[in-house]
């Protein structure tokens, strides 16, 4: 019995030491006696390294060295290892020989391929299906190098070939796109190729021999973010598709047009497909500003919280009418420039423009599909570069050369909309002038650095004061707004002034639009919770928290317009039924009528950039 068990014991030895063998050789590649080649990728033909776009590292190397005559050589150990890009062999004898390697980048089971195993230089190695119908993922390398074993002076043995060059089995097709006018692109909405009944090779055999095809049945492809498509060899010389473009229109309609090309894909290749993409729109003159082309555009938010305090303290470069939010200018790089005091986008913008030098008629100048809200952009203005070609109000064309200079005094401008936001904003009537003030604090103090009740006001508050005095002024236009006053008479008398003397309707709605303009800073907490007086305007920062629904905050508010009305605290406009029970109550009940109908536009009582308190 401990016989038998020795001799067990003998036999496995020998396997042992055989597993723990071959494990130390391709772990230790360097200390290994044989042949060593290092594998590197070349660029497509013409391209460099750098330009050349690959998929990473090689995902997958099969290789096989064979004779002369392409037989497998036997008797030979050989292996890949990835960290390093080599292949080691050891065993082979002084001769001639040949080393065949398929390598892949990336997935090569995404594009359904089949490596097969080889044992000759006739063996087909790599196939696709033939229904596959779209591009391929992955990258497909070969090289087939001659090379020849030797031994050097200490009887070791020596390759003539370390280096080994892959190249890829399939091509390229790289769509490159340009256009007559840049507000054509950024209105393109897709450009997809269709190669219907292009054959590709979808066979590749170790010596290098492509055979088979596909069936036709290429799906159509989009080209509007992927414009590098990876194929097999057409069968053939050469083979032809289309590409067809869908683009926008400022007048809301949506055209295709098609355009043909030659595809002519071979090994290691970018074929190059070059597409000057005109079209009925290329003397458009109106400049089309889609999503995409204000994306692109010179552009910003403005009063962001990180706006500096040099920026918004200054009128010249933030103030606005109450009534006329979207301002618009030819800017002195005669660039269209749009800056939208609002707090909420608005869609379907159209600028008209008149240039009397050309046409007494409005002109479409401009389309934005949406003003972001508090948004700022700079827009090319196409006469600046060419001739072009304007459409007036009633279908008329009107050629404008292209000019060397432009600027505000030649043009003027008018707004249409049909946004239901931006109808609300048509139907203010008073053109309150806001701008904004410190006095005295520092809003980059934690505290504001309070200067007597008045502490340094911040973008998260101007944003509020905009909300307000928008619907305040929006509120002022409803009918339903004076009724209210005139039922509070009717029941209870005339409002009154500070000297008791009776004020009538009519005479308060002169005054309130009479106003014409806030100075707007922010109260500290305490004694006050405004100030006001003729163009001048504070709240607290609850106040402009909760304005939306908290109808005593919003009496403080009407307070101090009472104040800015001229009137003081003896008449009925401050501490009195205008602002405590009349004004407040109707802005707090028909907040949902308003054009900043929610707190949730701005969401501010969750601002960090608040004071606290």
């Amino acid at each position: 019995m401990n016989l038998q068990r020795y001799f067990l014991f003998l036999l496995v030895i020998p396997f042992l030491f055989a597993c723990d063998e071959q494990d130390s050789w391709e772990k230790q590649p360097d200390a290994v006696r044989g042949i060593v080649f290092h594998l590197t990728e070349e660029p497509f033909d013409g391209e460099t390294l750098q330009t050349t776009k690959s998929t990473g590292e090689f995902s997958r190397v099969e290789h096989l060295i064979v004779t002369e005559d392409g037989e497998a050589v036997p008797n030979i150990k050989s292996t890949y290892l990835p960290d390093s890009r080599k292949i080691f062999a050891e065993g082979l004898q002084v001769g001639d020989y040949k080393l065949l390697v398929l390598a892949v980048m990336g997935d090569e089971t995404q594009d359904q391929a089949t490596v097969h195993p080889i044992s000759s230089i006739h063996d087909t190695w790599l196939t696709f299906p033939e229904n596959l119908q779209r591009p391929l993922e992955a990258e497909y390398f070969y090289a087939q190098i001659p090379f020849s074993v030797s031994l050097n002076s200490n009887g070791q043995e020596e390759s003539s070939l370390s280096e080994v060059s892959l190249k890829r089995i399939i091509g390229k097709i790289s769509f490159d796109f340009s256009y007559n006018n840049d507000y054509v692109r950024t209105a393109v909405t897709e450009l997809t190729m269709d190669a219907s009944n292009t054959r590709f090779y979808t066979s590749f055999s170790a010596n290098q021999e492509y055979s088979g095809q596909s069936d036709g049945s290429l799906q159509i492809q989009s080209l509007l973010e992927k414009k590098e498509l990876l194929f097999m060899p057409v069968v053939g010389q050469e083979s032809t598709g289309t590409i067809e473009m869908s683009k926008l229109h400022h007048t809301d309609q949506e055209s295709k047009q098609q355009y043909s090309f030659r595809i002519h894909i071979q090994p290691n290749r970018n074929e190059q497909v070059n597409t000057v993409l005109s079209c009925d729109d290329d003397q458009d003159g109106t400049v089309f500003a889609t999503a995409r082309a204000y994306e692109e555009s010179e552009h910003y938010s403005i009063l962001s919280d990180s706006e500096s305090k040099e920026v918004y303290y200054d009128a010249s470069q933030r103030s606005f009418r109450i009534n006329q939010p979207l301002q618009v200018r030819i800017d002195e790089n005669a660039m269209l420039h749009t800056r939208f005091y609002s707090v909420r986008p608005v869609k379907g913008m159209t600028i008209y423009a008149r240039i009397s030098q050309y046409s007494s008629e409005w002109l479409k100048f401009a389309y934005y599909e949406e003003i972001p809200m508090l948004g700022d952009a700079l827009l090319p203005i196409p006469f600046m570069s060419r001739d072009v070609i304007y459409y007036t109000e009633s279908g008329k064309r009107v050629k404008i050369p292209r000019q060397e200079t432009f600027t505000n005094s030649q043009i003027e401008f008018k707004l249409v909309s049909d946004d239901p936001y931006w109808k609300m904003i048509e139907q203010i009537k008073v053109n309150w002038y806001l701008s904004f003030a410190s006095y005295g604090g520092d809003p980059d103090a934690p505290d504001g650095q309070p200067a007597g009740n008045w502490r340094g006001v911040r973008p998260v508050h101007i944003r509020e004061y905009i909300a307000y005095f928008t619907n305040v002024a929006y509120m002022w236009e409803l009918p339903e707004c004076e009724q209210t006053m005139h039922d509070y008479v009717a029941a209870n008398g005339e409002f009154h002034d500070d000297a008791n003397r009776p004020v009538p309707v009519s005479t308060i709605m002169t005054k309130f639009r009479s106003m014409s303009s806030f100075k707007l800073g922010l109260i500290k907490p305490g004694a006050v919770a405004g100030l006001g007086g003729i163009g001048v305007y504070g709240l607290a920062q609850y106040i402009l928290n909760y304005h939306y629904s908290n109808t005593y905050y919003c009496s403080l508010a009407f307070h101090e317009l009472g104040h800015c009305m001229g009137y003081g605290h003896s008449s009925s406009f401050t501490y009195g039924p205008w602002a405590e029970s009349v004004m407040n109550h109707f802005y707090v009940n028909n907040i949902h009528r308003f054009p900043i109908d929610s707190w949730e536009y701005l969401r501010s009582r969750e601002n960090p950039n608040l004071y606290n308190p």
